[in-house]
């Protein structure tokens, strides 16, 4: 075999192994996605379906224990000014490079959303800041782009967890 034939063949193989490689870590990043959505949405659906756990959450907060900066926020709850909420969960792609910022929230009226804005680690884009709690659930929807789900994590378009 020629020289030259040697250098293309180890040319393609080595352009299959790679793209193979990228193939193998873009269905393993997938598959982390989907795992982490179905955790939050259990984390949320579990919060909002045990009245009493949801009401201690609710008053925690109103006492400001377990408060994140600004005090309408914890690790669990994004309460409203006038008094409606949202329970969430939140993934920001600098906390694990594998992950994308992701939304999955559950508000008091039952509906589900998610969105892909980037609410930074810990919810840094609300925290640091004498930043007012959105008015009621339509201006927090309409401001961050959050988008009506059934709850089904198999119902979030795919483009929406890249």
């Amino acid at each position: 075999m020629s020289i030259r034939k040697i250098v293309l063949v180890s040319a393609i193989a080595a352009v299959l192994a790679i793209a193979a490689k990228i193939g193998i870590d873009v269905i393993r990043r997938t598959a982390l996605r989907d795992e982490w959505r179905r955790e939050a949405i259990a984390e949320v659906a579990n919060l909002t379906g045990d009245p009493g756990r949801l009401e201690a959450a609710k008053r925690a907060l109103a006492r400001g224990e377990g408060a994140l900066e600004p005090p309408w926020l914890s690790r669990d709850l994004i309460v409203m000014a006038d008094g409606s909420w949202v329970a969430y969960r939140q993934i920001c792609k600098k906390s694990d490079w594998r992950q994308c910022d992701f939304f999955i929230g559950r508000a008091a009226d039952g509906r589900w959303f998610y969105s892909r804005s980037h609410f930074c680690i810990d919810m840094a884009a609300f925290r640091g800041t004498e930043i007012d709690p959105p008015s009621d659930l339509a201006d927090f929807v309409a401001n961050w782009s959050l988008v009506d789900f059934n709850g089904n994590p198999d119902d979030i378009p795919t483009d929406a967890a890249k």
